[in-house]
């Protein structure tokens, strides 16, 4: 809910959500969840939102499971609530159906891989992730994420569990993972500067008219 340029970013977000033709939204919410519910209600720009909450923390993992639980349709998109990444999401779907991947991760080159850890790619395959501080050019993880719903099988029974420590690392070991890289603008607002250039830049990729 963090303003940006006179708007909550979770709007932003939202709103280009809806242009790429998404019809149904479930938010995973926690901590002062009643602020997102009552700013948004059950539906946004033709968009129908449900909301799945936490009553104690659950871990990155722990809140995806739960919002597949609300999930009806077999491919999922996870998308981080804190960063925009322009990523054109048809071509992503055909990208992942032509892999029989189990699941596809937008991946997005940078030249400083430290503040968000690197990912490995051979072939369109993800073979490994590596841990933040490690630096030098690479691929990241631009927090969009395209699941199959029936990988809720393999999800631990016990909360809370984090996707990126405890889920990820086994199931390169097991599953169709593939990277989809992307040179779209990426964003993420968790530290001042880029805040600020959310602020200047956001309005203007997302609604290029207002």
């Amino acid at each position: 809910m963090a303003q940006v340029a006179g708007r909550p970013f979770l709007e932003h977000l939202l709103g280009w959500l809806a242009g790429q033709g998404v019809c149904r939204v479930i938010l995973a919410l926690g901590y002062l969840h009643q602020q997102v519910q009552t700013h948004f209600g059950s539906h946004f720009e033709g968009m129908a939102l449900e909301y799945s909450i936490e009553e104690t923390p659950a871990g990155t993992g722990g809140a995806l499971s739960m919002a597949l639980s609300l999930a009806c349709f077999e491919e999922v998109f996870l998308v981080n609530g804190d960063t925009f990444f322009a990523v054109p999401l048809s071509d992503m779907i055909a990208f992942h159906r032509k892999n029989k991947a189990d699941l596809t991760m937008a991946l997005k080159s940078t030249g400083d891989i430290s503040r968000y850890g690197g990912v490995e790619l051979r072939h369109q395959v993800i073979t490994a992730f590596r841990e933040k501080g490690g630096r030098g050019p690479g691929y990241i993880n631009g927090g969009l994420l395209l699941l199959n719903r029936s990988l809720a099988a393999f999800l631990p029974r016990e909360i809370p569990f984090s996707l990126e420590r405890d889920v990820f690392p086994e199931w390169l070991k097991s599953k169709r993972f593939y990277g989809y890289p992307v040179d779209g603008f990426f964003i993420d607002i968790g530290v001042p500067q880029d805040y600020s250039r959310a602020c200047r830049q956001l309005p203007r990729i997302i609604r290029p008219t207002c």
